[in-house]
């Protein structure tokens, strides 16, 4: 929103009003067109199944050809489970198996970081 406020009078005028349709989302000034985050195709190549799990999750890493860091954190934040893995063959997809028998049922946020990029992904655990 641009304001103008008179200083003779107890007066303003709106100039310029911009309203986002996604909650909790910034618009910066002078912004004119809905902005999104571009996620990086590797990133969006990473699949994470079956979710919800109940006793084993595999974490397809597609055809990365870099080293990653596999975390898996509770809600509060308490790492669970956490992994390396690397794929220097890039012909052939990665996956990692990861037993979720002793997982407490909930939300985990899943991340896998590389040099280039991170991905967070959302799992559910069921029993």
């Amino acid at each position: 929103m641009d304001v103008t406020v008179s200083m003779s009078s107890a007066s303003m005028t709106i100039k310029d009003y911009a309203y986002n349709t996604i909650p909790n989302q910034l618009i910066l000034a002078g912004q004119t067109v809905a902005t999104g985050i571009n996620e990086n195709s590797f990133a969006s190549s990473i699949n994470i199944f079956p979710n919800p799990a109940t006793d084993k999750l595999t974490i397809a890493l597609g055809s990365n050809n870099e080293k990653v860091e596999v975390t898996i954190a509770d809600i509060t934040g308490k790492v669970i489970y956490s992994t390396t893995a690397s794929n220097p063959d890039s012909y052939r997809d990665e996956k990692i198996e990861v037993n979720t028998q002793d997982f407490a049922e909930g939300i985990y946020v899943v991340q896998i970081q590389s040099v280039d990029f991170t991905a967070t992904k959302k799992l559910i655990v069921n029993k």
